[in-house]
């Protein structure tokens, strides 16, 4: 085995040796390390570090160019960019310059550099419509786990500067595409030390593409991260952020500057953390935000304003509270329209009506415990774990705290397009103020708002409001607030009966307090309590004419509430009082109605209950009206009335179930004063009445139906013309359609249930237009009373009445009726007393002739009627009756009436007569007035027509006529019937001394002739007998022996007229040779062979006319100045009987 000798050892500390080394090998080595600095290290950037990057990326990275300096430590990078798999780019850098402290590195802890500068840095952040960030896309999935990094390395630099940098945003995922780009960036950071507890000031500025500057400046400790500073903003474009918000409403930015300032603190894996910022100030200038068209607003809306400034923002995170001292807005304008759907009483209405709603309430944490960062050794992992604490803390409710939130000189507008009419509002906000409000306090809001609406008018309000209460409440006051606009929200129906109108320039002044609510269990509850007074209220006609309701003064004191369910129950409840002043309004019903009142006012309690059965409307209190009037123009002409003053004390009930009409029911005391209506075509009806009691009144609209115990009337005046007097003889010849049935059954519009009537102090004033002029009529002293008044016909009514008549009469009505059934039934008893007739001389002077000058009439009229059919009798007295001047008249009767009065006149100078009368009501020519008047004239007419009739009425003639004596033929002789006659006649006379009796005797041709010529045979008998001028009477024997003798001469007369001899048997029978005839016939021979003298007629005539003035003036002792007997005129002598006729002068 071959054995070497041992090697020399090497001696280390020989300097030769080390100089051997430095000479041979120095050079070598530096130009190596050269070599390796300058271009072996560049290129293994370029051709080795690049590519293994890029195949940890799902990009493409790309460097221009790189170098280093071995002897300075300086690295240099030029354009280097990364591309995503689609050839965009998402970094890229200009240049990167670094100096590497190497010496100080390896003498002391840490990485050591000098400068450090990027310039023209860019970043493109590109956020997919997925929401997918493209930049967390580049790094490939690694397969091995990442290993926790226990401490952070000890970077130093003495200054970090970037500048030129551009940031490039484009978000496709936001509602719409988010692009924005801050260019100009620059960052610069000095003396930057990684080590923990070492604050690192830095400096970032940029500027936005529309001018906008960021400015951030502080301190920055990276272990742990604690970052200190002042963000400042400068003209910031609000507009494109609102792309985010977009994702939660479509509510958009229009224009919006932002000027801000704040401070903060952010350690989020501090012990103790804080992370907090403070805003100095923030103002948004010339903003602008449109709401769009929203469904559940089926509108949409505008706001502007040049100036909202915040003061006072501190947010801490840790402590989760938010705090703002002031929140101010300046001038500018909102705008909300409503473009269709329901109008806004509806709205309110289902706000109102609303479900049952959730409950709210200041959300609260959830308990959380936080990890001990500190026993974390992983900063990197104590960092992370501090953000995701964070992050779900924050994600916690947070306490909020507002002191002030103010909005001034705001202009607000409403337009109303879904309204009946277009309806637009204008107002400004003078001033708003909301605060403090806090969420520890359920976010109770004080507020005070003063806004100026236009046209006119200034609403102030003051009050709190509990958001999570759903209440607010307060005080509310408007002065001259017009409310013309309210009007585009009434139908034309609302002021029915009215004429369709719309509100015009009504003026309101509230005050008072308020109080509403949404409860939980749905519905909603508010109150009222104060006045609300409309001066003056206004409703034009839309026909422009004259307004059609309008009031000086409408005024409501009280307190009112309102109460709603979700069944859509509504109970609404009020009390207090309503007047109004002034009062006028314009209705059409018939015809055309003008109503107006000085005064109304209504106080008491009422209530409104709807509910899915209908609707009930109650009220309980006192109601009066003074100086109300009203006119109509009706059908059947102009009306008019009045009212001085009017109260009722009671209730009001109205139940409107559905399907049934409303059915009101009122009731209680009702009192009217100074009543006054008239009505010029109704017989130009003028009526008064002082007072108008109704006590237990209730009326109700079902039936309909009128119910009182008590009616009464006090000072009825009543003032009418029409025409009284009867009817002429030539009008009621003439066909006339039949009245009505005078009976009130089912012809009334109302039910009566009156227990009493009663009228005291009536009078009516009758002009009586028969005639020209006019005559007056006065009934005075008027008294009614009639009880009980039943609609129904169930029982008659009792009825009183009383008057005086033409200032001195009387009229008195006592009895039973009921004109409620078919065919009206009573029986009555009239009676007048008294009555001075002079009042009606207009009625006696047409059908008379005559005025009348005095007299009085008293009547007592039983009256019965039975279906219709009225059946009575009128017993009369005419009282000292006299005719004053006599009146030229067409209908007054061609007859002597003084003369009918004076026969009809007794010794007391009274006219007494009993006429039974009948008569259909019926009939249009039928009345008891008139039968009464016609019956009277009837009988003055009669009784100088037919006065011997009427004096055989009065004193019992029978069926004896009394216009004349009647006679045997022949004879003045007063025959035992013409005495009777006569003793009536004389009856008459001497209870009647006001008239005469002129007495003419007449004879008949016939009867009369004959037996004038039977005395004239038998007086020649006599005087051949017993010679010329005896007075002895003939007995049979004489007759017949006279009447032979006178027959014999009469046959012997004839046969020498004859110029014959005479016959035979003359002398046969003068001495009875031969039987004579019977006495009969030749007393007829010789009574054919008489003529009378006229001059006997007339002795006949006068004869028993003497026999008559003798009968009255001797055996009946009639005064002899009142028989007088006269002649019959020329050619009057004869008459149809034997008789003396009797005129009555």
């Amino acid at each position: 085995m071959q054995t070497h000798p041992p090697a020399a050892r090497t001696n280390w500390r020989d300097p030769r040796r080390w100089k051997r080394i430095l000479l041979y090998w120095l050079p070598g080595a530096l130009s190596l390390y050269t070599l390796v600095g300058f271009v072996l290290v560049p290129a293994l950037i370029t051709r080795v570090i690049v590519p293994r990057i890029e195949r940890r990326l799902n990009a493409t990275v790309s460097l221009e160019r790189a170098q280093t300096n071995p002897f300075t430590f300086r690295l240099r990078l030029e354009r280097l960019v990364v591309r995503d798999l689609k050839g965009d780019e998402v970094l890229g850098l200009e240049t990167f310059d670094a100096r590497f402290f190497p010496i100080v590195t390896l003498f002391s802890r840490g990485w050591h550099f000098g400068e450090i500068r990027l310039e023209k840095p860019r970043l493109n952040v590109h956020i997919e419509a997925d929401g997918t960030l493209v930049l967390a896309t580049l790094l490939k999935p690694s397969d091995a786990p990442p290993r926790p990094l226990r401490s952070l390395p000890r970077l130093v630099a003495r200054e970090l500067s970037v500048s030129g940098a551009t940031l490039s945003i484009r978000d496709l995922s936001t509602p719409r595409p988010f692009e924005k780009t801050i260019t100009d960036a620059g960052l610069t950071l000095k003396n930057i030390d990684t080590r923990p507890g070492q604050s690192n000031e830095h400096t970032i500025t940029a500027t936005t593409g529309d001018g906008a500057t960021i400015s951030w400046r502080g301190t920055i400790d990276l272990n742990p991260l604690d970052s200190k500073g002042t963000l400042t903003i400068r003209a910031l474009t609000l507009e494109p952020f609102m792309a985010y918000a977009m994702r939660w409403t479509d509510v958009t930015l229009e224009r919006g500057v932002l000027e801000a300032e704040l401070d903060y603190v952010f350690a989020p894996a501090a012990s103790p953390r804080v992370v907090r910022a403070d805003v100095r100030s923030a103002r948004v200038s010339d903003a602008s935000v449109k709401v769009p068209w929203q469904p559940w607003l089926r509108g949409g809306g505008a706001a502007s304003t040049p100036s909202v400034v915040i003061s006072g923002l501190s947010l801490d995170a840790d402590q989760r509270s938010a705090t703002l001292a002031s929140l101010a807005i300046e001038q500018g304008e909102t705008s909300l329209a409503l473009f269709d759907g329901p109008p806004v009483p509806e709205r309110v209405r289902d706000a109102l009506i609303g479900a049952a709603r959730s409950p709210l309430d200041v959300p609260t944490a959830a308990p959380s415990t936080r990890p001990d960062l500190e026993a974390i050794p992983y900063p990197l992992e104590r960092l992370l774990t501090g953000l995701e604490v964070l992050l779900s803390d924050v994600l916690q409710p947070w306490s909020l705290r507002v002191e002030s939130v103010t909005l001034r000189d705001h202009a607000l507008t409403f337009t109303d397009r879904a309204a009946p009419e277009p309806v637009e509002v204008r107002s400004i906000v003078r001033s708003l103020s909301a605060g403090p409000l806090q969420s520890s306090d359920r976010f109770t809001t004080p507020f005070s708002a003063t806004v100026e609406a236009a046209p006119s008018g200034t609403l102030v309000a003051e009050g709190t409001l509990l958001p999570l209460d759903r209440r607010v409440r307060g005080t509310a006051r408007a002065e001259r607030l017009n409310v013309r606009v309210a009007g585009a929200y009434l139908p034309a129906s609302a002021l029915s009966p009215l004429p369709p109108g719309r509100l015009g320039d009504t003026i309101a002044d509230l005050d008072g307090t308020f109080d509403a609510q949404l409860p939980v269990e749905g519905g909603a509850t508010t109150s009222w309590s104060g006045s609300a007074v409309l001066a003056p209220l206004v409703f034009e006609a839309r026909d422009g004419g004259e307004p059609v309701l309008k009031a000086d003064r409408l005024e409501v004191r009280g307190d009112a509430s309102l109460k709603t369910n979700p069944a859509a129950d509504v109970d609404v409840s009020w009390k207090g009082t309503l007047s109004g002043q002034k009062l006028a309004g314009l209705a059409a019903l018939l015809g055309e109605i003008r109503a107006k009142a000085d005064g109304v006012n209504v106080e008491g309690d009422a209530a409104v209950r709807r509910s899915a059965e209908g609707a009930e409307v109650c009220w309980s209190g006192t109601a009066s009206v003074s100086n109300a009037s009203a006119s109509a123009t009706e059908l059947s002409g102009p009306v008019e009335a009045s009212v001085g003053s009017g109260r009722l004390q009671g209730s009001a009930h109205v139940d409107a179930r559905t399907g049934a009409p409303p059915a009101l029911t009122l009731s209680g005391t009702a009192v009217a004063e100074a009543i006054r209506a008239k009505a010029s075509t109704l017989d130009n009806a003028d009526v008064a009445i002082a007072k108008l009691e109704a006590s237990d009144l209730r009326v109700e609209s079902a039936g309909p139906r009128l119910a009182a115990s008590r009616v009464g009337l006090d000072g009825l005046v009543l003032s009418l013309s029409r025409a009284l007097a009867p009817i002429s003889a030539e009008a009621s010849s003439t066909e006339a359609s039949a009245r009505p049935p005078l009976t009130l059954a089912g012809r009334l519009p109302v039910e009566l249930r009156i227990e009493e009537f009663a009228l005291s102090g009536g009078r009516v004033e009758l002009d009586d237009t028969t005639f020209t002029p006019a005559s007056k009529v006065m009934v005075e002293d008027l008294t009614v009373r009639a009880a009980p008044v039943h609609s129904d016909g169930s029982s008659p009514l009792t009825l009183e009445v009383g008057a005086r008549l033409q200032n001195s009469g009387r009229l008195q009505v006592t009895g039973a009726a009921n004109p409620f059934v078919e065919g009206v039934e009573a029986d009555l008893r009239v009676q007048v007393s008294t009555l001075p007739l002079p009042a009606y001389s207009a009625v006696s002077g047409k059908f008379l002739g005559y005025k009348i000058s005095d007299g009085r009439l008293s009547s007592t009229i039983p009256v019965t009627v039975r279906q219709n059919a009225m059946r009575g009798e009128i017993d009369f007295l005419l009282d000292r009756i006299a005719l004053g001047d006599k009146v030229a008249s067409a209908d007054a009767p061609s007859v002597p009436i003084e003369l009918g009065l004076s026969l009809l006149k007794d010794s007391n100078d009274q006219i007494k007569s009993r006429i039974p009368f009948e008569g259909n009501l019926t009939d249009p020519k039928f009345s008891l007035g008139g039968v009464v008047w016609q019956a009277v004239m009837n009988l003055v007419v009669k009784a100088a027509t037919a006065p011997f009739q009427i004096l055989g009425a009065l004193f019992g003639a029978g069926e004896q006529d009394l216009s004349r004596a009647v006679f045997e033929p022949g004879s003045a002789d007063l025959s035992p019937e013409t005495i009777s006659a006569l003793d009536a006649l004389a009856k008459g006379m001497s209870e009647r001394p006001r008239f005469s009796l002129r007495v003419i005797g007449r004879v008949e041709p016939e009867s009369d002739d004959r037996e004038l010529r039977r005395r004239i045979v038998r007086e020649g008998h006599a005087e051949r007998a017993f010679g010329k001028g005896s007075t002895r009477a003939l007995n049979e024997r004489e007759l017949l022996e006279q009447t032979k003798i006178a027959f014999d001469e009469l046959r012997l007369r004839e046969a020498q007229a004859q110029g014959q001899p005479p016959p035979a048997s003359v002398r046969r029978i003068a001495s009875d040779a031969a039987p004579a005839p019977p006495l009969a016939e030749m007393e007829e021979a010789l009574m054919k062979a008489t003529t009378v003298p006229p001059e006997r007629f007339a002795d006949l005539a006068k004869r028993r006319a003497e026999a008559v003035a003798a009968f009255m003036t001797g055996e009946k002792k009639i005064d002899a100045a009142r028989v007088k007997v006269e002649a019959a005129k020329d050619g009057e002598l004869e008459a149809k009987a034997p008789e003396a006729s009797f005129e009555i002068f």
